[in-house]
């Protein structure tokens, strides 16, 4: 009876082993969906940028080495965060995960200024090449640009400020996972209303 007993609670124990080992692979599997989903939007968000400052580039040369420049220097930073993130879920060592932390940061900050250069950029070309060469009738347009840009520009700065939080009181991871989605939604509707503008 004791035999019989032993070999029950060996195979529950094997049965929340297999268990565990299951929802931990779908979990990163889950998170790998995430990873890719994050980048394309990023891909996507940085693309719609060159292509509404390659409307006002006269050159098309000029307006392809603007997009295959981004989004190679956008496809690197995305790499880079595949290379650290999965050693750092899957927890290989403290140094992947303490890389981790940093790199996501400071990745996230040169999104924003590549975002704020792209931004500047068509800024400038609506004022230098439209407004100055007397097509008065883009003005309204030209400040609506500049208010998305704002928008733009803070949607930005409060993904950055929400990593920064570290504060588990306020669950600030949670409410980073949250937003995440959310302001990169957000991003690409108004990234793509000043092209509408200007178009």
């Amino acid at each position: 009876m004791e035999s019989l007993s032993a070999f029950i609670f060996s195979d529950q124990d094997g049965c929340r082993k297999h268990h565990r080992a299951a929802s931990l692979k779908a979990r990163h599997e889950d998170d790998r969906l995430k990873v890719c989903e994050y980048n394309d939007q990023i891909q996507c968000l940085t693309q719609i940028l060159c292509n509404r400052a390659s409307l006002l580039i006269y050159n098309h040369d000029d307006a392809r080495r603007l997009k295959l420049g981004v989004g190679l220097v956008v496809g690197l930073i995305n790499i880079s965060v595949f290379c650290i993130w999965v050693p750092a879920r899957l927890q290989i060592s403290q140094t992947f995960i303490t890389l981790n932390k940093h790199w996501g940061r400071t990745e996230k900050i040169l999104f924003l200024i590549i975002a704020c250069c792209l931004d500047v950029y068509f800024i400038y070309m609506v004022r230098t090449k439209l407004i100055a060469n007397t097509l008065t009738k883009y003005e309204l347009a030209y400040r609506f640009n500049l208010l998305m840009v704002f928008v733009s520009f803070l949607l930005d700065v409060l993904i950055i400020v929400l990593m920064f939080w570290d504060d588990d009181a306020l669950n600030s991871k949670k409410g980073y996972m949250q937003a995440h989605p959310l302001v990169y939604l957000s991003k690409l509707y108004i990234e793509d209303e000043p092209s509408r503008a200007t178009g």
